[in-house]
């Protein structure tokens, strides 16, 4: 079946179902729905896809470093830091790059979910396809393999031609995507948010969102965020994404992971992001405890 915008309804239930006694836990810990419902117009809904391209650069930019300290290490080469890092990247973008491909390799149809190139096309005729952004997603997959390989081999010089390669091709298939990406974001408004909403969850997060590795995919991307901290990317936009697409048992998983994956400092500017009436003391005072939803409703 084709994608159609048309398809989705305007909203999307928030609630799973539960007992009693998990709604009253719930109530301890979230605002009304109501409340939700009104703070979701401000979510972000894109962010996670946008600030992707800076978990990627940043990740990229930590790998560059790891190599050239290891190659003055000379024999003393701790090449296995090198490919730790590899992997780790190599993970994370397998996961973004479904969501934007929407290539699924499990036993289910491939119809969906689409993922965003093909939404992008929907929206804006064609304009995925038309710049090759799935093109270069096959273009990268042959510098992958030959990075395995290198890696394999535990020559850290080796390893530094072939991660040279690939960061340059990686680099411009970024260049490529913001251009197209950021454009499109900007006009969604158009569509509805309520509508991009659904579209966002059912045709692009739920490619990974039930994935083993969701939880490294939400915490590596947060302390990568938060270490590259000043660029346009950002982990308080990444999270607030997050949180608008999220039920409520969900949030109070993922808050937890994303908890444990921020300083003090920055944790706060998440919440503060999502919960803007709240006053984080945090957030001006990072020697002290980032407060908890739990605890603030107390």
């Amino acid at each position: 079946a084709d994608f159609k915008m048309g398809n989705y309804c305007c909203s999307r239930e928030k609630e799973d179902n539960k007992t009693n006694d998990e709604e009253s836990a719930d109530d301890s810990v979230h605002e009304s729905m109501d409340k939700i419902e009104e703070q979701e117009q401000t979510a972000p809904i894109f962010a996670i896809m946008t600030n992707g391209q800076g978990v990627v650069r940043g990740a990229m930019d930590d790998i560059s470093d790891e190599i050239s300290v290891q190659l003055s290490r000379g024999d003393r080469a701790k090449v296995d830091d090198v490919v730790d890092m590899w992997d780790d990247l190599h993970t994370w973008d397998g996961m973004y790059r479904l969501m934007q491909s929407g290539k699924n390799f499990l036993p289910r149809p491939r119809s969906r979910p689409v993922g965003f190139f093909s939404f992008l096309d929907e929206v804006f005729d064609g304009i995925a396809t038309e710049n090759g952004l799935l093109d270069m997603h096959d273009d990268l997959d042959l510098l992958e393999d030959l990075m395995h390989k290198a890696c394999h081999s535990k020559n850290i010089r080796r390893i530094e031609k072939a991660f040279k390669n690939y960061r340059e091709l990686n680099i411009k298939r970024l260049e490529n995507e913001e251009s197209v990406m950021m454009a499109c974001t900007v006009n969604r408004a158009n569509q509805g948010k309520a509508k991009m909403s659904e579209i966002m969850i059912e045709e692009i997060l739920n490619l990974v969102v039930d994935s083993d590795d969701f939880k490294f995919f939400i915490q590596y991307a947060n302390r990568t965020l938060d270490k590259h901290a000043g660029r346009m990317s950002s982990a308080r936009e990444f999270d607030h994404s997050l949180w608008g697409l999220a039920t409520r048992s969900q949030w109070y998983l993922w808050n937890n992971w994303i908890e444990a994956s921020l300083t003090k400092a920055r944790y706060a500017e998440v919440q503060a992001s999502i919960y803007p009436e709240r006053e984080r003391e945090a957030l001006y005072y990072p020697d002290k405890p980032a407060v908890r939803d739990d605890e603030a409703d107390c």
